[in-house]
């Protein structure tokens, strides 16, 4: 016996042949009836054909399978707005990450520097925010010490 030879034009030809006859017996598969019964032994069996005679069985509902929604211009379009709003979205967090990390950049440089200043024994004067010149107590200075060192904790180590 010979084989039979398929000419590569025919190939694809048969492949959608098989596409299609696959496609349209799919529904039929999925919503095809299942029975449920017990044997002898008192095992539960689940089958697409109906049990052997003598057999009590219940026939089990599938669900339906979901809808398929057309690929349409409209919905495309309305998908690739969502993206683009995440994507907005994303460069938006991004960008307020960014920022955020700066800040706490400028803030760890400040705190270091004023700790600096303040463990300094000979230095007794503090500048604050307002650009005023402060001669704090000892108890004074040492809460602008722990304050400063919170400070940095809270700035320099993410």
């Amino acid at each position: 016996m010979t084989p039979i030879e398929i000419s590569p034009p025919r190939v694809g030809l048969l492949m959608q042949l098989c596409l299609i006859t696959l496609c349209v017996h799919m529904p039929s598969l999925a919503m095809a009836e299942v029975y449920k019964w017990v044997d002898d032994e008192g095992k539960i069996n689940y089958t697409q054909s109906p049990p052997p005679p003598g057999y009590e069985s219940e026939t089990i509902r599938q669900a339906p399978s979901p809808a398929v929604t057309p690929d349409t211009p409209e919905s495309r379009l309305e998908r690739l707005e969502e993206e683009q709003k995440d994507l907005e979205k994303d460069a938006a967090t991004a960008k307020q990450e960014k920022e955020n990390a700066e800040i706490r950049q400028f803030n760890c440089d400040a705190a270091t520097r004023n700790l600096e200043v303040l463990e300094k024994e000979g230095q007794r004067r503090y500048m604050t925010a307002k650009g005023e010149l402060l001669r704090p107590t000892d108890k004074e200075r040492q809460q602008l010490i722990d304050e400063a060192r919170q400070q940095i904790e809270e700035n320099c180590t993410q």
